[in-house]
């Protein structure tokens, strides 16, 4: 389990860091693993979506992607919500593997927020 509580923004369309990146977890894997990720996510428009995804590096190589990420839009401007998404690797190389959170929104006009982020790596 990593978390990082700082809240922190970016208006980046591709999966960055955030000023303070993370969480980050090293885990020695099988080819599978569960991972949980979660933090409130806020939007300050109501033109784009927050996204909080996963990438692995290490023994593995694995970007994030939309399909396995938490995401968040709001009907009504400066909302926000806290929430978490599981999902299992199942195409993982055995060894170790680093799991990284990363972020973006789907507009650069938009803000999107992140705090409370944590994530929690089951190795199988």
């Amino acid at each position: 389990y990593a978390a990082v509580d700082t809240s922190q923004t970016t208006q980046s369309t591709s999966y960055i860091d955030l000023a303070t990146s993370g969480p980050a977890i090293t885990v020695t894997t099988g080819t599978r693993a569960l991972v949980i990720h979660g933090a409130n996510l806020g939007n300050n428009t109501l033109n784009g979506f927050a996204i909080m995804g996963i990438t692995i590096s290490g023994a593995s190589s694995v970007a994030a992607g939309d399909n396995k990420s938490l995401a968040f839009k709001s009907g009504v401007a400066d909302q926000n919500m806290q929430a978490c998404w599981t999902e299992l690797y199942t195409t993982l190389t055995p060894g170790s593997n680093i799991f990284t959170a990363k972020y973006k929104t789907t507009n650069a006009a938009h803000t999107a927020t992140f705090l409370r982020r944590h994530l929690t790596v089951i190795p199988f």
